[in-house]
């Protein structure tokens, strides 16, 4: 069976709005039932942490295939997760709640009675402990978390897998109150430890459970739990599971096997209406669509003393968040448009991971620099998320140039709608790939922000896992590792690949001698000719005025990177104080530990607010 592609209709036809309480709106995607409407919507409860980065994509498909078999959907962000606003609600409460405002509000909007439920890990404990409550007519659970505390201890031996050097500095801990960049706080562990789908009823709905297909979970013994109590007990064992829970969202694969029989089971479970609802009845080419209740676009979020407006836009078959200061009293007699002078800031996509960031670190920062005053759009470039594949008909081609045009139609809505005139470019690794190479040959460009940029040239037919198993940590990690007692014996042990390392380093070594080389000559010659191309174009950026920020990891090789194409510590630029780096230990590439998000929130707010003042 191959799988379906996205089409411009899936595209056009989901829409992203706000709902729930109104200080904590949580953000979703409604994907109106295309065709004969059925009996149910569907609400997609999502995984919790990395399990929901690298599932994303995964469930967008599961939702546009639901909704073209006569469903409306819901898929949508747990609040203090995602898109959504945060509060001090304990956890594991409030995401039950929110499954509930979930249904209430696709209720709402498609005009359906029932609502039927999905969840994946996570999402399916809490899709099963709501069920009941909500009257769901069908329950599907893929791999679902069968007891809490299993669950928690599992998560706890996670994080003591993770990587990341550890910090004699009280301020630089890796707290018990988080998992790989989350918040996972002792009333989350408390309330997740409560939970325990042997010790409960059978859900009175139509049940489906998915196993996984990586090890032996307790799917087969659930159902046999509860099918002491409840006959219509489905268990599948179809295989896709492990592929699509990988490492990196960009090696994660859509399960179009499980979905497809996730959709037929339900179609079997769920008939069509007899009568489709006749209000508010739109249609996009042959799709009749079912909207019944207005899309709420802007929510207000009390951040600090400050109130922020985020608004869902939509532009050139992307989509994404603009976060801006709002006045706290609507009395304001200051124009929308001219709220702020400052800058634009835009964030790029990290790798295939959506707009929110790893560990949603572009929320954090998108309303941390809104705070100060700044426009920031956080946006999924073609390719990611819910934007349209890109021009070559592809998802998750993260370096595509494509990605450039991209951030160019980026900078020209938000001139047309929100009188920006100039921008600061954003992003980690690919992020900041992308950010730079638009910057160099757009003037609009005052400011660029690249953090551990792990490129300069991406030329067709590279590829990510080759270029991954081919980076290295940085030099200075290595020198450090050589003069530790343990590195010997990992070497003798045959743990550590000795040959690759000195084999890269070798080649570090001789790129850094062509490089010093080169701008020898240069200065020898006066003139800059000489140099690289990199340097040649930052040069430029520089003449124009822009302002430079690196950021690195202590340890990642992206320090060897500027080092090989700016020199150490960037001497080849020659305007010192439009230039400011800044390097980071005891990080890992993405910035997981909370303690380096904050501190790179505060570092980057900082910056910004010195370099373009109000």
């Amino acid at each position: 069976m191959s799988p379906p592609v996205q089409t411009h209709q899936d595209a056009d036809t989901a829409q992203g709005f706000w709902f729930g309480d109104a200080d904590t709106p949580l953000f979703g995607w409604y994907h109106p039932a295309q065709g004969a409407i059925r009996n149910s919507g569907v609400i997609l409860c999502p995984p919790f942490g990395h399990e929901y980065m690298v599932s994303y994509r995964s469930y967008k498909h599961l939702a546009m295939r639901l909704a073209r078999a006569g469903f409306p959907v819901c898929f949508f962000d747990y609040d203090a997760s995602g898109d959504s606003a945060d509060s001090d609600t304990a956890r594991v409460t409030s995401w039950r709640k929110n499954i509930k405002q979930a249904a209430e509000q696709l209720r709402r909007l498609s005009g359906v009675a029932q609502v039927s439920l999905f969840g994946m890990r996570l999402g399916a404990l809490l899709a099963a402990a709501v069920a009941d409550d909500l009257s769901a007519p069908a329950l599907i659970l893929f791999a679902p978390v069968v007891s809490g505390r299993a669950y928690v201890r599992e998560l706890i031996v996670l994080r003591g897998m993770h990587s990341i050097p550890p910090s004699d500095h009280p301020q630089q801990q890796i707290s018990d109150d988080e998992l790989t960049g989350y918040a996972f706080d002792a009333r989350t562990r408390t309330e997740l430890g409560q939970l325990d789908l042997l010790k409960i009823a059978a859900p009175q709905a139509a049940t489906m459970i998915v196993a996984r297909d990586d090890i032996s979970g307790q799917e087969a013994k659930l159902a046999n739990a509860w099918h002491l109590d409840h006959r219509a007990i489905h268990l599948s064992d179809s295989s896709g599971y492990a592929a699509m829970m990988t490492e990196d969202a960009h090696e994660s694969v859509v399960p179009h096997t499980v979905w497809n029989d996730i959709s037929e089971w339900l179609c079997s479970q769920i008939p069509h209406k007899k009568l489709r609802p006749e209000p508010a009845v739109i249609r996009r080419g042959d799709a009749a669509l079912s909207i019944q209740a207005p899309l709420a676009k802007h929510c207000r979020l009390p951040y600090a003393t400050s109130i922020l407006e985020e608004e869902i836009v939509s532009f050139a078959g992307m989509h994404g968040i603009v976060c801006r200061l709002r006045p706290a009293h609507p009395a304001s007699n200051i124009p929308d448009n001219k709220l702020s002078a400052r800058p634009a800031i835009i964030l790029t996509n990290v790798g295939a991971n959506h707009r929110v960031g790893n560990h949603r670190l572009y929320v954090k920062l998108a309303r941390r620099l809104a705070a100060q005053g700044f426009t920031v759009l956080r946006f999924d470039k073609r390719g990611i998320g819910y934007s349209l594949p890109t021009p070559a008909g592809l998802e998750n081609d993260v370096h595509s140039p494509s990605g450039i045009d991209d951030i160019r139609s980026a900078m020209k809505f938000l001139e047309e709608s929100y009188d920006a005139q100039q921008f600061v470019l954003g992003g980690i690794c690919s992020g900041a790939y992308l950010s730079y190479l638009t910057a160099v040959h757009d003037e609009r460009v005052t400011g660029l922000v690249l953090m551990n940029q792990l490129t300069f040239h991406w030329r067709h037919g590279d590829v990510i896992q080759t270029k991954k198993a081919s980076t290295l940590k940085s030099t200075q990690f290595y020198w450090r590792a050589a003069s530790a007692g343990d590195t010997w014996r990992r070497m003798l042990r045959g743990k550590i690949a000795l040959r690759r390392i000195v084999g890269n380093l070798s080649k570090r070594l001789s790129r850094q001698v062509i490089s010093s080389v080169r701008h020898s000559l240069a200065r020898f010659m006066k003139t800059h000719h000489l140099l690289g191309r990199v340097a040649r174009n930052f040069r430029a950026m520089q003449a124009r005025g822009v302002e430079l920020l690196f950021i690195f990891g202590e340890n990642d090789s992206s320090i060897d990177l500027m080092t090989q194409h700016l020199g150490a510590n960037a001497h080849l630029l020659p305007d010192r104080d439009g230039i400011h780096i800044e390097v980071i230990r005891h990080v890992d590439h993405t910035f997981t530990p909370m303690w380096s998000q904050e501190y790179l929130t505060d570092m980057l707010a900082s910056h910004l607010e010195k370099r373009f003042p109000e």
